[in-house]
């Protein structure tokens, strides 16, 4: 994902739920790239999540399947 600006950035990942799991990445983001690499181990179970990425009026979802 490429947010429009700079600026703090988190995401955090959701169950089918609604849930909140985890929150793998706060940060302030230094131009407009950022790359996450979540490796969530034995914490949750193989199943689909949804990432929300917000930051500075910015959001996006990903729905994303993790098998571990």
């Amino acid at each position: 994902l490429e947010p429009p600006h700079e600026g703090s950035v988190t995401v955090r990942v959701y169950d089918v739920s609604g849930r909140l799991r985890a929150e793998p990445y706060r940060a302030v983001t230094i131009g407009t790239r950022a790359r996450l690499t979540w490796r969530p181990g034995r914490e949750l179970p193989s199943g689909v999540y949804y990432l929300r990425f917000e930051g500075n009026g910015w959001k996006a979802t990903r729905r994303v399947v993790f098998i571990g």
